[in-house]
């Protein structure tokens, strides 16, 4: 996430005044070329993570592996191709741009994809989720650092080219990433995937035994049963009452062990 989400933050801080300073916009025009790389956000996220969703139909949480490694190395490359477009280049520079932050934007999406497996396979979803958001936030603190290194270039496109470089950097560390549920971009799991436990409902109270024994229901049809609590029983006498009883009390036969609820309703 430092690759993508770290760009796109240093990105937002450094292309007006590039457009503005290499290809000698006026500020209007700088300010909406910059524009167009945050525009992207409207759809190209969302694809990201959709690409991954079917990648992981297809070839399980594997595919969201590659999905993650195409956009990122994508997004590097395009980066590398926008540092090398001359300041006679304009609408070039303009294409490469759109492309490259789709790119970045992708690779948000795939990212946060992979996030709910592995959050829920160390059952810490939450923890898992932070961490990788706080990388993009380190991710564009370095970045930052890197740009204003080079401000005083000769060549003003030099830490687009090292920022690219590094891009791809992080890209290159997705297939070594192996998970032994989910495998990794060339290797299967190693172990078998655990599935999640449901909340078993909690069984009904068997009223057969209290029914055979001659039990007689009290209005409402609450049985005193073994099986149910003293508090269950007398919350659901005075639950079917449509008034509040006027005496409710539960006492013990010594003969059998089952509660007794005496109660007195007005209907």
């Amino acid at each position: 996430y430092r690759g993508s989400f770290g760009t796109e933050l240093t990105m937002n801080n450094v292309l007006a005044l590039y457009f503005y300073e290499y290809f000698q916009l006026d500020l209007r025009s700088a300010g909406l070329a910059a524009s167009l790389f945050g525009a992207m956000n409207i759809f190209a996220r969302s694809l990201g993570g959709i690409c991954s969703d079917y990648a992981s139909e297809r070839w399980s949480h594997r595919g969201r592996h590659w999905v993650l490694f195409v956009t990122q190395l994508g997004e590097g490359v395009m980066l590398l191709g926008f540092s090398r477009i001359s300041n006679n280049q304009f609408p070039l520079a303009v294409l490469t741009l759109v492309m490259f932050s789709t790119f970045v934007q992708m690779a948000e999406g795939a990212e946060f994809a992979i996030v709910p497996s592995i959050g829920r396979m160390m059952k810490a979803l939450g923890p898992v989720g932070a961490i990788v958001g706080s990388g993009g936030n380190i991710g564009a603190l370095l970045f930052a650092f890197l740009h204003r290194s080079y401000a005083a270039h000769q060549d003003p496109r030099t830490p687009f080219l090292i920022h690219g470089f590094c891009v791809i950097g992080t890209a290159l560390f997705v297939p070594l990433v192996h998970y032994s549920q989910f495998g990794s971009m060339f290797l299967p799991p190693t172990e078998a995937e655990v599935a999640p436990q449901q909340p078993q409902p909690s069984p009904e109270p068997d009223v057969a035994p209290a029914l055979a024994g001659g039990v007689k229901l009290p209005p409402g049809g609450v049985v005193a049963d073994e099986h149910v609590g003293v508090e269950h029983l007398l919350l659901n006498t005075m639950a079917i009452a449509p008034h509040k009883p006027a005496e409710a009390s539960v006492s013990y036969d010594p003969q059998n062990a089952h509660p007794v609820i005496a109660s007195e309703y007005r209907w």
